[in-house]
């Protein structure tokens, strides 16, 4: 006999052609960087292009971690949450605290951020 047992899964497809869209079991690279947001109230891409070695279909299946910005002793560096979404509204917060930060199975250039003060951002990492 036979049981199969299926929590949930998350699946990506291409929409043009239907297929689905795979990920590697593991990242074969991470890509950091931070991400400072110039006008408060004003949202920027997190990235404007992928990072090199990833092309548009590994874009897909990305993974971003997302944190907020502390520096070496773990001191948040912003004074107020920043926003992430998308290029119409940023409504997921991170605080100003937050270094555990959170994962998005997303094109990292898909996301924005949002900040109540100028000058103030994220750090990142791309997983491909």
């Amino acid at each position: 006999m036979i049981r199969r047992w299926l929590h949930s899964v998350d699946i990506a497809y291409d929409p043009a052609t239907g297929s689905i869209l795979t990920a590697p079991a593991s990242a074969g690279a991470i890509h950091c960087g931070t991400k400072i947001v110039a006008a408060a109230a004003t949202p920027e891409a997190l990235v404007s292009e992928l990072p090199p070695g990833v092309d548009a279909d590994q874009a897909a299946v990305c993974s971003v971690w997302i944190g907020a910005r502390v520096d070496a002793n773990g001191n948040a560096q912003n004074t107020m949450p920043c926003f992430i979404g998308d290029a119409a509204v940023q409504t997921l917060p991170l605080l100003p605290s937050n270094y555990e930060g959170f994962f998005l199975r997303i094109d990292p250039r898909k996301l924005f951020i949002k900040v109540g003060v100028n000058g103030q951002g994220v750090n990142y990492a791309i997983f491909s």
